[in-house]
């Protein structure tokens, strides 16, 4: 990959080229995959490295899509998400470490219907480059996993095997493309 070197300070997510995606356990068995298709965000850097970066994403909760009008609706009422009270998923981040090579460790607050807990994401960066038109981009890849009980949404039922129908845990999947924020 080429890899241009730049001094852009601040950067906002290129809509058209980032997914933020989850899945959770179906049935004990399988996975439900979903998107959320309406979010916004921004990244401050303190120098020319993303290491100690402030990170600010918005998500509009009621744009949670899992392939399913019936099931997303459900997701956005109260036994879930309810977008309706709550209609934006945050995350700020409270410090971006550099592990080793492309790797690097966000940790930062997540907020969803107005419950805030601290979780830690795991971020691999290959690099900046110039995409066909010659605008600098930025690549991420985000992974990540909460409890979702922690974050009240409680729905649970079980199956008469005694396996849930959903899992409690959630694992967070992300493409994110930085373009540099125009002033």
């Amino acid at each position: 990959m080429n890899t241009v070197a730049v001094a852009i300070k601040k950067w906002k997510l290129d809509i058209n080229h980032t997914s933020i995606g989850f899945k959770i356990g179906h049935l004990g068995l399988a996975s439900i995959y979903g998107f959320f298709n309406q979010y916004d965000g921004e990244v401050e850097l303190n120098s020319e490295e993303f290491e100690d970066a402030k990170i600010n994403i918005t998500i509009e909760a009621d744009s949670v899509n899992t392939g399913n009008d019936m099931r997303d609706n459900h997701l956005k009422t109260p036994e879930f998400i309810d977008a309706f009270t709550y209609p934006e998923i945050t995350f700020e981040s409270t410090s971006v470490t550099k592990a080793q090579g492309d790797f690097y460790e966000v940790k930062g607050n997540l907020t969803i219907k107005e419950t805030t807990k601290e979780i830690t994401l795991k971020a691999t960066h290959p690099g900046i480059t110039n995409d066909m038109w010659g605008n600098t981009v930025a690549v991420f890849h985000l992974t990540g996993k909460i409890n979702r009980l922690d974050f009240d949404v409680q729905w649970h039922n079980m199956l008469d095997n005694g396996l849930p129908v959903i899992s409690e845990l959630v694992e967070f999947d992300m493409n994110i493309e930085l373009i540099p924020e125009e002033d």
